[in-house]
């Protein structure tokens, strides 16, 4: 087969890291002694195994595997590919389920690329921004270093995080637009190398949850009661700015699920990520619902 679509010698052959021997070695042995040429394939690019969470090799004949559709009805593509790149192409992949407290499955890696994405995204911003003009030749280099070295994606997306966090000082810094815009352009060029999208008109185009974090944090910062350790609803605490922070909580609860309905990650995340930085801890559980509690 190979030698009918691209000759007696070829650039690049992948396989899993289980293949090496006997197959590939038999496959190098057959062709060369057929064809008389060497080397029958220039590079091998063998992958890691993907592996369940006690260490078991993920495959058909064990029945133990989980397709890819399945994972693309609870997790965008992006996410997907972001948990992928985040190990390198030769290491075993670990595919973690978490079912705690009867919430619904999470495929832990991908709950931590969901993470990920979002801080990128914040450190994008939402601000208007012309994709062509100067990048940030030290970053480049450090991409482009780490991507000759066998194609380490780690290293890489170390560089795109350093990057991300050199916006995020330069802003409080107030440093000049033009110097935030070379590295927020250098972020989408780098990211855009590793097929990563991160959409940030998605964000900007959405209704602002800004007043509801301003009311939820007033409140907070007024109350002097302990609250409910479960967002159940406000329980034996009837205060007022009880009422209203389970009230505000729970807004913005209905507005993230309708956003998870319809796959609008990014707001959807936010959303958590910004309640958690508040000390309120959301627990998703299966039909879509969601919990909360403090966490402080």
């Amino acid at each position: 087969m190979v030698r009918e679509t691209l000759g007696d010698q070829i650039d690049i052959h992948g396989g899993g890291a289980d293949l090496i021997f006997p197959h590939h070695e038999n496959e190098i042995a057959q062709s060369e002694s057929l064809t008389g040429k060497k080397p029958f394939a220039r590079h091998w690019t063998h992958s890691g195994l993907v592996v369940l969470g006690g260490g078991e090799k993920m495959a058909h004949s064990a029945e133990n595997f989980t397709t890819l559709a399945s994972i693309l009805d609870e997790y965008a593509p992006v996410e997907v590919r972001f948990w992928l790149i985040g190990t390198h192409y030769r290491s075993s992949l670990t595919f973690a389920v978490d079912t705690d407290n009867g919430a619904a499955p999470k495929v832990r890696g991908i709950e931590d690329a969901r993470g990920a994405l979002a801080r990128l995204r914040r450190a994008l911003g939402p601000e208007p921004l012309e994709l062509q003009g100067p990048l940030d030749d030290t970053a480049v280099g450090a991409f482009e270093a780490a991507m000759d070295a066998d194609f380490n994606t780690p290293d890489a997306l170390a560089v795109i995080f350093d990057l991300a966090r050199k916006i995020n000082t330069m802003r409080s810094s107030n440093e000049p637009s033009t110097s935030v815009d070379r590295d927020r352009r250098t972020l989408v060029h780098l990211l855009d190398v590793l097929g990563i999208k991160l959409e940030p008109n998605s964000v900007r185009d959405a209704v602002s949850i800004e007043p509801f974090l301003a009311l939820l944090n007033n409140i907070y910062d007024k109350a002097s009661i302990t609250r409910p350790a479960v967002g159940l609803g406000v329980g034996s605490d009837s205060t007022t700015e009880a009422l209203e922070f389970d009230r505000v909580i729970h807004a913005l609860l209905d507005s993230r699920r309708d956003l998870r309905a319809g796959k609008q990650w990014a707001l959807a995340d936010e959303i958590r990520d910004r309640l958690k930085d508040l000390g309120v801890v959301v627990e998703d559980k299966p039909g879509g619902d969601s919990t909360w509690r403090m966490d402080r």
